[in-house]
């Protein structure tokens, strides 16, 4: 602005500026042409709004000089005013107009606002009609209420130019060393701003170059990638064309030997390669779909296939839910039973969060039961809301071909068997259940009341039935106790109850008992879970006997049945005893010695059970009658137990410890203890007291590689070193080592010598004579 002045006084043009009175100080809004008829022009200026009445005065100038409108060429035809609402973003054809022309000259137009007092702003349009000609040199100025409003920088300089006549020049004029100082901090912003553009300049080179090496990257990998879908596909159309020789070849097959195959490869597959689910029994729903998918293969192959009644032996049924995969699952199992000649049926439907009791569940068993004289293998895991009676009636018939039964209820079926009406039904009439089931080798029926119904004419002997493990109630009793005299070659026998048996004490006159002994000459396991179940076998043990039983697993309060002399008779043979958790889970010193008799005792395991140190204090010292309790006590095994002084087991092991035998004294103690196994789950004891306990058997302890420390796990810690294994096998006392079988619900073995004895759902395929 200074420097304009300056150069305004120095042209001349100051006398001219100075003839301007002040009211000329104005903004001019050009007119331009409307488009569509000529001569008419409009311009509009957008101005505050300060009221409604306003009077504004618009006046045509000279846009170049700023002079009013004389008359001269072009000649002024009319001239309009208009003002508008701006509230549409300043566009006069969308507003509100208002027109008020209150005098038509010749240059000016005046008017009064009437835009609403809610505007903020107007805009003011005049339009006018001019001959042709000087169209872009005009406009018009805008005075309100004589306030002049402008922006024009010229027109500032003409209004404030008598005060700037009146001022002097030095203080219009800056110093020189005002302009260089001016000057220099222009001057240092320029070259800050120079110094951001390079830094911004070499900032986005970078990132072109990180870009440019992302997509080399990128062309890379992508080339990579062709080249491995490339190989991939040149393999795959080698195996496909591998697959329809193949194909081709076996096209040429005669029918009888690709039936052969698919019985061999579908029918015949060995157990072993499928999963194990519960005792011994499988559920695999790949293997269920091996002959869907042989039937896909080719119309040839479905042919045979559903003419193949072998391949379709196994049925795997899912959790049923709603629809539509019910729907799918009902179907598939009314396939397979339709193609089959015999079926496994495995059903594992536990409890799970896609399983709703629905129509599909009971419509699946009802469908299976039409069919149970086709059965060879069931397996039944079931839900606890399906556990009812109705369920158990789909084992009321007959199934010949049945050899493994295994079923799984759950404390819903407890609950109702102790219903008074639902009792009072069934004592009415008992239920007899899977009646002429001959080929039956396993069974397994845990918290449910089937077992299996036989009769002592001799009709319905169970010659083939190794395995019985039933959950009895007073119901059942008469049922189980026909049953275990039809087995002869009963090997192995678990027996639960779900209450107490006292309540129905009744049954036990009404059992048809025989006259003379029956003799279960292959029975070798018996477990008993709980002291009334206990109580019921050793009433029944009078009219039996198992001179092969080795090994018996009973709660802590059932060892008082051993000092009646009948029962002691009959466990003359046993050498493993276990002692696993009960209603009270302690075991003391009557406990022992309630075994005073059981003299041949070499393995002896505990399991769930609380050992308090009278019972340990028992077994280190002789008894009053000068006898030592279990004399041919060799092994020790306990499990998940509570030890409450482990000091007096370490006093037991070093008064029974073969190693720390006196030769001297040897007459005056036992010393046949050879393994002490105490698992991690055990409380009450150290890694110290694992370590003194293996040095008083004369074993090294097991130290860690890595930090020297003795290893808590005792499937290892505990372990016998292979010279101590041979010198048991070897000893001339002629013991050997055996436990009891834990397959299943009997838990984990309790001796690493047991191979020739331990029972597993394979062994009971063979005759025990």
């Amino acid at each position: 602005m200074q420097k304009l002045v300056i150069l305004a006084l120095g042209c001349g043009i100051v006398p001219a500026l100075c003839a301007l009175p002040p009211k000329r100080d104005c903004t001019v809004y050009e007119f331009w042409d409307t488009g569509f008829l000529s001569g008419w022009v409009y311009a509009t200026a957008h101005r505050p709004h300060t009221g409604t009445g306003q009077v504004i005065t618009a006046t045509v100038v000279n846009a170049a000089t700023c002079l009013p409108y004389t008359g001269a060429s072009p000649s002024l035809v009319s001239l309009t005013g208009t003002t508008y609402d701006s509230g549409y973003n300043g566009d006069p054809s969308q507003g509100s107009p208002s027109t008020s022309v209150i005098v038509h000259g010749t240059n000016t137009v005046t008017f009064v606002a009437t835009v609403p007092d809610g505007s903020t702003n107007l805009d003011l349009q005049v339009s006018g009609n001019f001959t042709p000609g000087g169209l872009d040199n005009y406009g018009f100025v805008v005075n309100q209420l004589g306030v002049v409003y402008t922006t024009s920088p010229l027109a500032r300089i003409a209004h404030h130019l008598p005060q700037m006549q009146s001022t002097s020049l030095t203080r219009i004029i800056p110093d020189t060393e005002t302009i260089i100082h001016f000057d220099q901090g222009t001057l240092a912003r320029d070259y800050r701003r120079l110094d951001e553009l390079e830094s911004e300049r070499r900032q986005a080179l970078e990132e072109a170059e990180d870009a440019l090496i992302a997509l080399a990257a990128a062309e890379d990998r992508a080339g990579t990638l062709n080249e491995e879908i490339r190989l991939l596909s040149q393999a795959v159309e080698h195996q496909s064309v591998l697959l329809e020789r193949r194909r081709r070849y076996m096209n040429t097959f005669p029918v009888e030997l690709l039936r052969a195959i698919l019985i061999e490869t579908v029918a015949l597959s060995p157990e072993e390669i499928w999963p194990v689910l519960g005792d011994g029994l499988t559920f695999d729903r790949e293997r269920a779909k091996l002959p869907f998918i042989v039937a896909a293969v080719s119309q040839r192959w479905r042919s045979l296939a559903l003419a193949t009644s072998e391949i379709w032996h196994y049925l795997a049924v899912p959790v049923p839910s709603q629809e539509p995969r019910a729907v799918f699952i009902l179907h598939r199992v009314k396939t397979v039973l339709k193609r089959s000649r015999y079926v496994d049926i495995a059903l594992h439907w536990c409890d799970g969060a896609d399983y709703n009791v629905c129509p599909y569940s009971s419509r699946i068993v009802a469908e299976l039961a039409k069919y149970l004289f086709k059965w060879r293998t069931f397996q039944f895991t079931m839900p606890f809301r399906a556990t009812t009676q109705s369920y158990m009636d789909v084992f009321r018939g007959p199934a010949p071909y049945l050899q493994r039964f295994y079923i799984l209820g759950s404390n819903k079926y407890v609950a109702d068997i102790n219903d008074v009406e639902f009792r009072r039904q069934l004592d009415r009439a008992p239920p007899r259940y899977l009646p002429r089931s001959l080929q039956l080798r396993e069974i397994f029926s845990q918290d449910t009341n089937v077992v299996p119904a036989c009769t002592l004419d001799g009709s319905e002997m169970l010659h083939h039935l190794k395995s019985l493990t039933v959950t009895v109630n007073h119901f059942s009793l008469p049922w189980l106790w026909d049953t275990i005299v039809s087995a002869p070659h009963l090997v192995r026998l678990m027996l639960y109850c779900n209450e107490d048996l006292h309540t129905g004490g009744h049954v036990l006159v009404q059992l048809r008992l025989p006259a003379t002994t029956v003799t279960l000459s292959s029975l070798q396991d018996l477990y008993l879970r709980d002291n009334s179940i206990a109580e019921w076998f050793m009433f029944i043990s009078a009219h039996q006997s198992f001179p092969r039983l080795r090994c018996i697993s009973i709660p802590p309060e059932s060892a008082q049945m051993f000092r009646e002399h009948s029962f002691h008779r009959r466990c003359s043979s046993v050498t493993t005893l276990k002692i696993h958790g009960g209603r009270h889970s302690i075991a003391r010193a009557n406990v022992v010695q309630a075994l005073e008799r059981l003299a041949a005792i070499r393995d002896l395991a505990f399991e769930g059970v609380t050992i308090h140190q009278s019972f340990a204090s028992v077994l280190s010292e002789k008894q009053d009658t000068g006898l030592w309790l279990l004399p041919q006590l060799e092994n020790i095994s306990v499990e998940r137990c509570a030890i409450k002084d482990i000091d007096s087991v370490i006093r037991l092991v070093e008064i029974r410890s073969r190693h720390c035998l006196d030769r001297q004294n040897m007459s005056l103690r036992p010393a046949n203890l050879n393994s002490v196994k105490i698992d991690a789950a055990t409380t009450g004891v150290d890694p110290w007291h694992r370590a003194e306990i293996r040095q008083l058997l004369g074993q090294e302890p097991d130290i860690d590689n890595d930090d020297a420390s003795i290893i808590e796990d005792l499937d290892t810690a505990n372990a016998l070193p292979e010279q101590e294994d041979e010198a048991v096998a070897t000893d001339g006392s002629g013991s050997s080592d055996t436990s009891c079988d834990s397959d299943g619900p009997m838990g984990s073995d309790n001796s690493e010598n047991d191979s020739d004895s331990s029972y597993t759902p394979h062994d009971i395929d063979e005759d025990t004579t």
